[in-house]
């Protein structure tokens, strides 16, 4: 990100810096003796013009990649899962850009732009209470159904978008000093990421399947009259109110069954890429007009853009059978679209290249 803005600024201040040099040159004395008596007009001339321009905004955000899609888990001999609604916010975000502009009209307050921006934003997304059932082997080297249910999911996620803005622009009151502008259009997303740190609380519980035929247990995707059921609920109903679930979860683990209550995990999650996309943005504000090639614009800016993506295989939460690896990863790995928002304030700075 600090390479985009460096760029983005360089080349807004080498554009400045020419256009001055520019200005130098062709400065005439009936220009300055116009200026001398007015100060405040601008000569508009025929033709079109052109321009670069600079802006910087920021403000509320907000994005949604939806539920992940339960048929792309990798879990063994998946037989239960349920994901719940997830829960996304954000805590802001910015957007930086430049554009090249084609100025026109009678009156040169009509523009059409094309240029490079960058938004980013970051926020949460909670998958708490997201469970799944699968087989897996004990430490004694019995298949059983594993029962693992997060009581806590959440990904710190960072979203990162670099799109083309192709946009039209009307401003009022182009010889006076200040006017209003308005300027939307169609932007095209040409690459867009989500990648942040995922952060788990698990439980691990179990049903043994009781075979009456062979006097075993073993697994089962279905619960029946007989099995060994180690849950949660289960055990609290069963055991005493002074006996800990906690500890006879830990007894049995000890023993080679693999459970265990209120796991940690956390890592980075991967980066996650969306294929190209669309959407719009608009800027609406004030514009001081500084001189004849430097125009200051304030204001809002409001934009949306959609991405999609084919949803991958994936498995959120992954432990070995003795559970002494967890792996956690990315839950937009199983969604197949991003929505970005933004609403805020907008800084920009024009810098007119000719008359």
């Amino acid at each position: 990100m600090k390479r985009i803005l460096s760029l983005i600024i360089l080349i807004t201040l080498s554009a400045a810096m020419y256009a001055q040099a520019v200005k130098d040159t062709i400065i005439k004395k009936d220009t300055l003796s116009a200026a001398a008596k007015d100060t405040t007009h601008h000569h508009h001339g025929s033709g079109v013009g052109f321009a670069i321009s600079g802006n910087f905004g920021g403000g509320l955000a907000a994005a949604n990649a939806g539920t992940p899609d339960a048929k792309h888990l990798t879990y063994n001999n998946l037989s239960n899962v349920s994901f719940p609604n997830a829960n996304y916010t954000s805590s802001g975000g910015l957007n930086i850009g430049f554009d090249l502009d084609l100025i026109f009209g009678k009156k040169r307050n009509l523009e059409l732009s094309a240029g490079l921006i960058y938004i980013y934003s970051s926020g949460t997304a909670d998958f708490s209470g997201y469970h799944a059932e699968y087989e897996a082997v004990d430490g004694n080297g019995t298949s059983y159904r594993r029962l693992l249910t997060a009581t806590s999911a959440t990904e710190s996620l960072k979203y990162g978008n670099i799109s083309v803005p192709i946009l039209f622009k009307y401003s009022t009151n182009p010889d006076k000093k200040l006017g209003a502008y308005i300027q939307l259009g169609p932007i095209l997303s040409v690459s867009s990421t989500a990648s942040g740190t995922m952060n788990a609380t698990m439980d691990y519980e179990a049903v043994y399947h009781y075979n009456s035929t062979t006097n075993t247990f073993g697994y089962s995707p279905n619960t029946s009259p007989g099995d060994w059921i180690i849950t949660r609920q289960a055990l609290s109903a069963e055991l005493g109110p002074n006996q800990s679930v906690s500890n006879y979860f830990n007894q049995l683990n000890a023993r080679g069954y693999n459970v265990a209550l209120g796991e940690t995990a956390s890592a980075k999650a991967a980066k996650i890429s969306y294929h190209l996309g669309g959407g719009m943005m608009v800027r609406a504000g004030g514009e001081y007009r500084a001189s004849k090639m430097i125009h200051v614009l304030f204001g809002v800016t409001a934009l949306f853009v959609s991405n999609q993506r084919p949803a991958n295989s994936f498995s959120p939460i992954t432990a070995s059978n003795d559970l002494s690896t967890v792996t956690v990863s990315n839950f937009l790995n199983g969604t197949s679209s991003l929505l970005t928002m933004q609403v805020g304030v907008n800084l920009g700075l024009q810098v007119r290249l000719a008359k």
